[in-house]
């Protein structure tokens, strides 16, 4: 429930990045993204 949560979070933040033209914010949101994703799973494969 945790993660959908996060990720629709995420979403928002890039929609309104978007609108408001601050790539930067995009970039910020994947990179916590893919780290969250890393860290949850990634120390499962390991």
């Amino acid at each position: 429930m945790i993660d959908y949560i996060l990720i629709a979070l995420i979403v928002i933040l890039v929609i309104f990045a978007i609108l408001k033209r601050v790539i930067h914010l995009v970039v910020i949101a994947l990179i916590i993204l893919l780290a969250y994703l890393f860290f949850k799973y990634g120390l499962h494969l390991i």
